[in-house]
């Protein structure tokens, strides 16, 4: 239930009014407690009114405290509500006042003008664009989606490479890693970096190359490039480069 959900506003000095007093000069202080149980029992309706086929139900509420109520009295009550002027009758028979509609009006169009504020309110400072997140659970629901977005960015699954997907990453780098040797010793190590899972394995074949670099005293030190013939010597070399002179 809403804290205001059957609010409706109290004159401090009701029980100064003349029908009011007129009333209670026949029933006394429970007159004053018909009355309000009667206005708050018409708060609760729709449109402020009790219709025909519930009023029994206040001569149930007026007996409630104590006091007995019989049929015939619960309608002499009315029927003096009615004739003084704090309650009134439609043509179907409906109970309302006209004190309270008259409040409610005034109440309803007090929070309608907060809510028109509001709004207005709203526009200006968002600049004709609503905010994406309007209730409790659609913030909720952003705040969930970034950090799942947040964890899957940040806790990406490793993926152990191939043996030709090193092989190939060499030849693009045109390295002297040896392919087979660098899968093989991160399998037995479990794709470990010494205590650390490895990440990413084409930073640590890139980690290898400059150790195979510095290994070889320069870039490809005095190892042969991929691609080039291996297996002449010193001398051979001289003789081939002797005949080719001698030839020219």
């Amino acid at each position: 239930m809403k804290k205001d959900a059957y609010y409706f506003s109290h004159d401090a000095n009701a029980r100064h009014d003349i029908k009011l007093i007129s009333f209670c000069s026949k029933y006394k202080s429970s007159g004053y407690a018909y009355f309000f149980m009667a206005i708050e029992m018409l708060r609760e309706q729709a449109n402020y009114k009790l219709p025909l086929k519930l009023k029994a139900s206040l001569r149930y509420l007026w007996g409630a405290y104590g006091d007995a109520i019989s049929d015939a009295m619960a309608e002499e009550i009315l029927i003096d509500m009615i004739s003084i002027g704090l309650l009134s009758s439609d043509e179907n028979g409906d109970i309302y006042s006209e004190s309270l509609n008259h409040r409610m009006e005034k109440l309803n169009e007090f929070r309608k003008k907060l809510s028109d504020s509001g709004k207005a309110g709203a526009e200006k400072r968002w600049g004709g664009h609503k905010p994406a997140i309007t209730t409790p659970m659609a913030l909720k629901e952003s705040i969930v989606n970034k950090v799942n977005k947040s964890n899957e960015n940040r806790y990406v699954a490793f993926a152990p490479p191939t043996h030709q997907d090193v092989k190939d990453y060499c030849e693009s780098r045109g390295n002297l890693v040896d392919s087979q040797k660098f899968l093989d010793f991160y399998q037995s190590k479990g794709w470990m970096v010494g205590k650390n899972k490895m990440k990413d394995w084409k930073a640590c074949v890139r980690t290898w190359e400059k150790s195979e670099t510095q290994k070889g005293g320069g870039s490809y030190g005095n190892k042969t490039k991929p691609g080039w013939s291996i297996g002449v010597n010193r001398d051979d070399l001289s003789q081939l480069l002797s005949r080719a002179r001698g030839e020219s």
